[in-house]
């Protein structure tokens, strides 16, 4: 049952007001910590009987506009408030991870401690400041300095260009299977690593810079991003999947698949290299039954448009949550 014993002090001494998209559960453990107080027992004299935080109440205790508190804090809104606003192509509560934000851009909207807010895909760097935070469990606490690094920095900006140009969720999806091709690359040392020869050269300055560097690290992602997000085009752009699921499949025995490739198969490879990795060499063969994971991947999109019942040995679904709110009519994400 909710504590009782905050609810005569009224308005609170100290206030600081939300950042755009922060969980409620930050904004009111730095209300709380501003306030010296108990965040959990700030929440339960926020809350109304039945436990739920009511925007008037926390306004009651901020000073803070009951408009502007849903506006930054979408949990506080109910779904018929949420349908009525203009919050196009920002995150669902719930629906997405939350993530710790740019500790730079904190810090100029007054907050003092980390603040943590829905992300997503796409929210892996502030380009203002040139920090990457990554994302999911692997990425709390990140904090990279990219100054130096920009390929990556450009990576993001190009990111958020194909997401405008070729829509959300197709860029999501195909951002997912790059982001495990890529990082399936670089862990299969030597016979797929060679491939990530531009990301060794940011991992090895992120190594000198002190920042650790084994595979779970969110360095390593960030020194793969920029050719995570050239194989993301590729992947997502209707007209070079087009030409790489042109191949066709013959199994040979024993679960055995191999890809025989065209001229327009030929044609995507040739830009895999100019994109993605200039030392690229096609294995259209398994390995000791493992194959190349952009090869499996490609089989598994060739082979699920025939048989929607065929089993995907490479990725099966999203391994990102990202939730946007849909545009209004006219727009696009």
């Amino acid at each position: 049952m909710p504590d009782q014993s905050y609810r005569c002090l009224g308005r609170l001494p100290f206030t600081t007001a939300p950042v755009h998209d922060e969980t409620l559960d930050s904004y009111i453990r730095r209300l709380a910590l501003l306030n010296e107080v108990s965040p959990r027992r700030l929440r339960d004299a926020v809350a109304d009987s039945t436990g739920h935080v009511t925007a008037e109440r926390l306004a009651a205790a901020s000073g803070q506009p009951v408009r502007s508190l849903k506006y930054a804090v979408l949990q506080l809104c109910s779904p018929a408030e949420l349908f009525a606003m203009n919050i196009a192509g920002r995150p669902k509560p719930a629906a997405n991870q939350p993530g710790k934000a740019c500790d730079q851009c904190a810090a100029a909207g007054g907050a003092l401690v980390p603040v943590w807010r829905w992300l997503l895909h796409e929210d892996v760097l502030c380009l203002r400041h040139q920090r990457w935070s990554g994302r999911g469990p692997a990425a709390v606490g990140a904090d990279i300095d990219l100054s130096g690094h920009r390929e990556i920095v450009r990576a993001g900006r190009m990111h958020r260009q194909l997401i405008h140009g070729l829509g959300r969720r197709e860029v999501r999806s195909a951002f997912n299977h790059a982001a495990q091709i890529c990082h399936a690359w670089i862990t299969s040392a030597p016979r797929y690593s060679r491939y990530c020869t531009d990301p060794y050269h940011h991992l090895q300055e992120f190594i000198r810079r002190g920042y650790p560097c084994t595979p779970a690290d969110p360095a390593v992602a960030a020194a793969l991003y920029p050719q995570t997000v050239a194989l993301t085009e590729l992947l997502a752009d209707p007209k070079w999947w087009g030409l790489a699921t042109s191949g066709t499949v013959r199994e040979t025995g024993y679960a055995v698949f191999v890809l025989d490739s065209t001229p327009g198969f030929e044609r995507f490879i040739q830009e895999i290299r100019e994109r993605v990795a200039a030392n690229y060499r096609w294995q259209p063969f398994p390995t000791y039954r493992s194959y190349d994971p952009l090869v499996r991947h490609i089989i598994d999109g060739i082979q699920s448009t025939a048989n929607p019942e065929w089993p995907r040995f490479h990725l099966s679904r999203s391994t990102l949550p990202d939730e946007a709110f849909p545009p209004a009519d006219g727009e696009r994400l």
